[in-house]
């Protein structure tokens, strides 16, 4: 089981594509994929963002987020999570949307994949690089 960041969708599906090939490969490992309750808010604004600059229809970010539902097995509801999200962001300095992946990996013993320097520098027993992951 893998925690995955929202950024790692949005590699996979729309963004940079220096990073789609590792971000692909992360989605279609047979790892469990699970996110928090707080992920679909926040790939939401990374279609909303999309749209807004041209680069994809709205269709084109619906199919995204169609395909994203299909792939997740599990999301934990962010009650579970919000109370220990918040003493690891105040404890690293770190915004708490990041700190609650951070959270769920620490509850369920696995790491967030992420390709934030900052959140990985943050909480680095509980993230890893999508190439750290993939070079196991």
């Amino acid at each position: 089981m893998i925690v995955v960041d929202t950024n790692v969708f949005v590699y996979a599906l729309v963004g940079a594509s220096e990073f789609r090939e590792n971000s692909l490969t992360v989605l279609h490992s047979p790892e469990d994929l699970v996110v928090p309750g707080s992920f679909r808010a926040e790939f939401t604004n990374a279609m909303w963002l999309y749209t807004r600059r041209g680069e994809l229809t709205i269709q084109q970010c619906l199919n995204a987020m169609q395909y994203v539902d299909e792939i997740i097995d599990r999301e934990i509801g962010v009650g579970a999570l919000w109370e220990r999200a918040l003493q690891l962001a105040v404890r690293a300095d770190h915004p708490p949307y990041d700190a609650i992946f951070a959270a769920l990996a620490e509850r369920e013993g696995t790491r967030v994949v992420t390709y934030d320097r900052r959140f990985r520098l943050a909480f680095p027993e509980l993230t890893v690089s999508p190439a750290e992951l993939l070079a196991r």
